[in-house]
């Protein structure tokens, strides 16, 4: 393929064409764009079958180089391999595949060279047909958000739609599964995943050593109290007794714990407030507590168990 044709096209400097890397002012209309990507694919194409009608004469150019380099070097065995090739392939016009066990190894070699400006060839036009699509897509893109912004929408929507059907055409799609292949197939490969290591047997722990319990005695309960003590004042000889004056109840007898009492006085309705208690309502003597230390009434005072 005439690839400097293509690299022209390519070029073209055309406002508002999709092949300027940044769009400019005054950009055509969506069908002008399409009328240009649509003139570039079909060169892109021509361009193509010419270099593929042109193999069987590369094919032919390379016999013939092959014909001369080993006649130079005088080896009788590589030219008739090659005089036998021509004659097969000018009978045919065909070359296989694959060569088979019987080709001879110089024109097997002959064939790969063939095969893979063939495949770089084929690559190469499906590299500016994917290349060609990203650039208009783009410009696509550019258009639709102008269109949008002016509220243009159904001219916003016509773009979007040449976006779909660009990507989903049959060049694209072709040229896009052919690159990622021949991609995957140039990738180096991936290394093997190392072997894990076989566990190393790890004996069980042994068995836990077995005793049997010891009877462990229980100390005998502190009595809290000396034998012979009264429990309730321990041998103090105190205690806490209710007051006598409130009867335990830490309330003010007079009041009845109100802090006020009626008054006894001619005359004077209402209450008063209480001098006994001086208004708090409490109990004097044990000062609300209803408890007065004192001897102890269960020892009596002797702070032994049982009377004197």
């Amino acid at each position: 393929m005439n690839w400097i044709k293509v690299n022209g096209i390519l070029g073209l400097v055309l406002c508002g064409s999709v092949f300027l890397p940044t769009p400019c002012r005054g950009a055509g209309t969506l069908g002008r764009l399409q009328a240009i990507y649509e003139q570039s694919v079909r060169k892109i194409e021509s361009d193509h079958a010419e270099e593929t009608r042109a193999r069987p004469k590369q094919y032919r150019a390379l016999l013939h180089a092959a014909l001369q380099t080993y006649q130079r070097q005088g080896d009788l065995n590589a030219v008739l391999a090659i005089q036998a090739e021509q004659k097969r392939f000018a009978a045919t016009g065909s070359v296989p595949d694959a060569s088979d066990t019987k080709t001879p190894p110089i024109v097997a070699n002959v064939r790969t060279d063939w095969r893979e400006r063939n495949e770089q060839a084929d690559l190469a036009r499906h590299r500016a047909i994917a290349n060609l699509a990203d650039r208009y897509t783009a410009r696509l893109e550019t258009l639709k958000r102008e269109h949008t912004v002016q509220g243009r929408f159904k001219d916003a929507v016509a773009a979007q739609k040449e976006i779909d059907r660009v990507r989903g055409s049959a060049p694209v799609t072709a040229a896009q599964f052919a690159l990622a292949l021949a991609e995957r197939e140039s990738a180096p490969p991936e290394p093997p995943p190392e072997a894990e290591p076989a566990p190393v047997p790890v004996a069980p722990p042994p068995p836990p050593e077995t005793r049997p319990p010891t009877a462990t005695a229980k100390p005998a309960p502190v009595p809290s109290v000396r034998p012979g003590v009264c429990t309730r004042c321990e041998g103090t000889r105190r205690a806490d007794n209710d007051c006598p004056a409130c009867q335990g109840t830490g309330q003010c007898r007079n009041c009845q714990g109100t802090g006020q009492r009626r008054s006894g006085m001619r005359g004077v309705r209402g209450t008063v407030g209480c001098v006994t208690c001086r208004m708090t309502g409490h109990c004097r003597k044990c000062e609300g507590t209803g408890k007065r230390p004192g001897p102890c009434p269960a020892c009596k005072g002797s702070g032994r168990a049982g009377p004197e």
